[in-house]
């Protein structure tokens, strides 16, 4: 069987549902009635129809003083309902039925024939109350509740009075002759009543109180009191005495409904008494026998009032509950505060509603307590909940003192110590971890150690692996920088020799890695310097060569001049070629160590302008085919597509293409063949120059780009060079935003490709993009100049 008192406890949401239902339903069914009989009777009324009402054999003055019995009742159930549950909405409603109650001793005194004159005023009057009950959320008027004995008698006087100012006003001739007048006041009256009645539903909704619907049924039955005395007022062949009748009765259910509702929610309102006393048995023994939790509930003036049975049978010696009170009053009020004041501690709680702390009692205990803020009745009381915490006190501030030993000591050595869990995640650092990194502690705990560590996998597995090596060196990755360290790591266990982490203590590195850094660079630079040396002096050979040819062609032809000066021209004709081809190889050598200057200090441009790529290095190709007949070359050019413009520099385009034939054709032997290829796509112009001459080694591919770098540095070597164009060529690629590489198997042949972007420029102008790039002979005999051999 289940236990009803949990019941309660827990299906507290559920019983609110259950209810809401059961007001929806009794609401819907008091108005559905409500509303057939007013359609009922309302149509009967329209069509002037004769109505048979209960036969009139009761005797009016009983009925009359039934109902006033009974509205005396409503009126004192509805006083005593908000006598216990102190809901401010009843002394009103009570207020209702003194008014209806006044009326009928007011008909039964003067010995009216019943409500021989309806009385308008009490009934706008009771449907201003309703209507004040209706939208009432915060309680009443301070006046009506300080004051209620007063307002029961000026609304009793009130109730007295205005029957008489009612009747003299309506028995005037020209509203008692105007019965239309009459019947649209009342008609006007009963529509204010449901309305009211509608307002008051929601309002039983929303508090989900039943009585509501209770009280709603009878001030419909009191509305519908209304229709009949339209009745009377319009239909004169229905007798006064029956309409009386009806009236009495519908007063009678009113007041019967009233008194039930309440009947109905004092009955409810014991047995949820009976539940709560239950829960509250249970609550008090949750309280009074809890072991772990010593509780003291004290007033305003520090007296206290209530402790459960641990706090009196620990700190207690009386066996009296009053001396024991007394003692745990004395050992309370004097506690200490532990890391707070008693003025902050009070402020907050009155602030907040509660306070949380440490206290030392008096017998010097140490406690963590919990008080909170309870008002009943408009009373302030305060609940405290202790615990002994004396041994957990001490042992956290010995293991704190020892941990600002440790700390100090972590703190003032240089080693970086980084202590991680099973997950690898950071839970503890020293200062010199935060200075290395540049890190703060907030940032730094709970972080994954592999953030620091990087790509380290050696170090990683180490920290997975039992077996630990004597030290690691690796690189630990700060917020800013890195610094290299040497580090050994060890494993943490906890009393049951269980791993729970691991401490890594590193040795920071920095000073002795930057002096291997410094020696690494000492040497690339010797190296360096070497190439620079190799460099000119192959760039002396470069410029002896054809400067010695020019000076020995000079002195050849003054020697001519000298003996044969008619013959001169035929003679000079013999050797005017070789001093030009050497003219221009002095030419570009100037020309490319000025750009590999400009190269270096940044101060290369690009001239961008949109040209059509495809025609622009057609063009070039077409232009040095005649000069690679010289050695039977046959140079093939193909394209995917036949024009395609892009942004790109022309002038440098074609030194690059230059530069890249010219190798080819100087690397080529005789009866070679070189394939210029054009492939465009949506992104990309692809450029691809390729030979079948002697190829590049694999050992010189990765540094062929880098400036001064030579296939062959010998100065017997076959073919010219100052070893510094495929760099110019790569930095052009670059200025375009492309890319250059090499495909060679490092026996037989060599492929370079090109990668140029295949955008175009944003030119407000079109002619701009009309005009196409002409290549000048000249260019292409001055950077052609070094596959001829030298003569």
């Amino acid at each position: 069987m289940d236990n009803p008192i949990f019941f309660h406890i827990f299906n507290d949401d559920k019983n609110k549902l259950e209810t809401q239902r059961i007001i929806k339903l009794s609401i819907f069914i008091v108005f559905s009635i409500f509303f057939i009989l007013l359609i009922d009777l309302s149509y009967k009324v329209l069509i002037r129809k004769n109505i048979e009402f209960i036969p009139g054999n009761y005797m009016p003055s009983f009925s009359l003083s039934l109902s006033l019995i009974l509205g005396t009742m409503a009126y004192i159930s509805s006083l005593i309902y908000y006598s216990s549950t102190k809901k401010d909405d009843f002394f009103i409603i009570s207020l209702i039925y003194m008014n209806l109650s006044v009326e009928l001793l007011i008909t039964k005194g003067h010995n009216l024939i019943i409500f021989d004159k309806f009385i308008f005023i009490h009934a706008i009057f009771r449907i201003i109350l309703l209507f004040y009950v209706a939208f009432n959320k915060k309680g009443i008027s301070p006046l009506i509740t300080k004051h209620k004995i007063i307002t029961s008698i000026v609304v009793f006087l009130f109730s007295v009075i205005t029957p008489m100012i009612n009747y003299r006003i309506f028995s005037n001739n020209l509203f008692a002759k105007d019965i239309y007048f009459y019947a649209t006041l009342m008609t006007m009256i009963i529509i204010l009543y449901i309305i009211a009645c509608i307002f008051l539903s929601k309002k039983s909704l929303d508090d989900c109180e039943l009585i509501y619907s209770f009280i709603i049924a009878s001030i419909l039955l009191i509305a519908l009191r209304g229709l009949y005395w339209i009745c009377e007022v319009l239909l004169p062949n229905i007798t006064l005495l029956k309409t009386n009748n009806v009236v009495l009765l519908l007063t009678i259910l009113s007041f019967l409904l009233a008194i039930s509702g309440v009947f109905n929610e004092i009955t409810a309102k014991n047995k949820r008494s009976s539940l709560l006393q239950n829960e509250l048995q249970v609550f008090y023994h949750l309280v009074e026998f809890n072991t772990s939790s010593s509780i003291i509930l004290y007033d305003n003036k520090k007296k206290v009032i209530y402790t459960n049975k641990t706090i009196r049978e620990r700190y207690c010696k009386s066996t009296k509950l009053k001396d024991q009170l007394k003692e745990v009053e004395k050992l309370f009020v004097d506690s200490i505060f532990i890391d707070d004041s008693e003025k902050n501690a009070t402020k907050a709680l009155f602030n907040k509603g509660n306070w949380e702390g440490k206290l030392i009692l008096k017998n010097g205990k140490i406690v963590s307590a919990y008080i909170q803020i309870l008002n009943v009745e408009n009373k302030n009381y305060f609940a405290v909940n202790l615990k002994d915490i004396t041994e957990e006190y001490t042992l956290t501030k010995n293991i704190k003192r020892n941990e600002q030993l440790l700390s100090c000591i972590n703190n003032n050595v240089q080693d970086l110590i980084i202590s991680v869990d099973n997950n690898g995640l950071i839970t503890y650092v020293n200062d010199s971890v935060l200075k290395t990194l540049n890190y703060t502690y907030e940032e730094i705990i709970g972080m994954p150690i592999i953030n620091l560590l990087g790509k380290n996998d050696e170090i990683l597995n180490q920290l997975k692996l039992e077996d630990e090596e004597d030290s690691i060196k690796c690189k630990l990755v700060g917020k800013h920088s890195f610094v290299y360290v040497e580090s050994i790591i060890r494993t943490l266990n906890d009393n049951n020799e269980i791993p729970y982490g691991k401490v890594i203590v590193a040795k920071n590195l920095t000073s002795k890695k930057r002096l291997e850094n410094l020696a690494i660079k000492f040497k690339e630079a010797k190296a360096y310097e070497q190439i620079r040396n190799e460099f000119f002096a192959n760039i002396s050979h470069e410029l002896r060569t054809p400067l010695n040819i020019i000076y020995s062609t000079i002195q050849l032809l003054n020697s001519k001049h000298e003996t044969d000066p008619m013959d001169f021209n035929n003679f000079y004709d013999k050797y005017k070629q070789g001093l030009k081809i050497n003219c221009y190889r002095m030419l570009r050598l100037i020309n490319n160590l000025i750009d590999v200057s400009k190269i270096e200090v940044g101060f290369l441009k690009a001239d961008f302008t949109n040209r059509d790529i495809v025609f622009l290095v057609e063009n070039i190709v077409s232009l040095v085919i005649p000069h690679s007949e010289n050695k039977d070359i046959n140079i093939i050019f193909d394209t995917n597509v036949e024009e395609n413009i892009i942004k790109c520099d022309p002038v440098k385009i074609e030194r690059l293409i230059l530069n890249l034939l010219s190798n080819a054709i100087k690397f080529t032997q005789n009866h070679g063949e070189i394939f210029v290829d054009l492939n465009i796509s949506k992104d990309w112009v692809k450029i691809s120059i390729k030979d079948n001459g002697i190829g590049i080694p694999k050992e010189m591919q990765a540094s062929i780009f880098d400036r001064f770098v030579q296939a062959d540095k010998s100065l017997k070597r076959r073919n010219e060079g100052s070893g510094i164009g495929l760099s110019i060529v790569k930095s052009i690629a670059e200025l375009h935003d492309g890319k250059i590489e090499l495909i060679s198997d490092g026996i037989k042949g060599s492929e370079f490709i090109v990668w140029l972007p295949n955008v175009k420029l944003n030119y407000t102008e079109e002619s701009n993009n009309l005009v196409d790039y002409i290549t000048d002979d000249k260019n292409i005999e001055l950077e052609l100049s070094d596959i001829y051999e030298v003569h």
